[in-house]
């Protein structure tokens, strides 16, 4: 999943740098590994997308240690995390008080530490966070390429 999406972000002109626990090479794109490699492509990262599996290392990996290495300056006005890997990869609570302090700008979460996400969790109301649904359906390009466009549109509206 992280090769395909190193593609479709460089595609739209990202600078995609990227992470592995053991040292990897892609083409035209800066890999880290470890965890000294980890902190070192934290401190550029303004844009953290998480695709990693669910391991036993990586269980509760982004957490308020993480999120607070994220690079702070960049051109969103704060670091953005999306995770579409797996649930048990964030503690969701160290994820609503980084945004709360404004640590982290905004989160797209597509998974959850539990499924489905309760309908009381704070999560839902924040207004700092995108919920999207965890499916691997068929979506009509039309419809993608309109929810796209929105949010893109939204940060440059405010």
């Amino acid at each position: 999943m992280g090769k395909d999406a190193v593609t479709k972000l460089k595609a739209l002109s990202f600078k995609v740098v990227g992470w592995s626990a053991n040292p990897k090479s892609l083409p035209d794109v800066t890999v880290f590994s470890g965890a000294d490699g980890l902190k070192r492509m934290l401190a550029q990262t303004d844009m953290l997308v998480v695709l990693l599996p669910l391991t036993e290392a990586t269980r509760g990996i982004i957490n308020a240690s993480l999120l607070s290495q994220l690079k702070r300056d960049g051109p969103l006005g704060g670091p953005i995390l999306l995770n579409a890997g797996r649930g048990g990869l964030q503690v969701e609570a160290d994820i609503l008080a980084a945004l709360d302090s404004g640590a982290l700008k905004g989160a797209s979460l597509d998974v959850f530490e539990r499924e489905p996400l309760p309908k009381d969790s704070p999560l839902w109301s924040h207004p700092a966070v995108y919920i999207s649904p965890h499916n691997a359906a068929i979506s009509s390009p039309k419809a993608v390429a309109a929810l796209v466009a929105r949010q893109i549109e939204a940060p440059r509206a405010g």
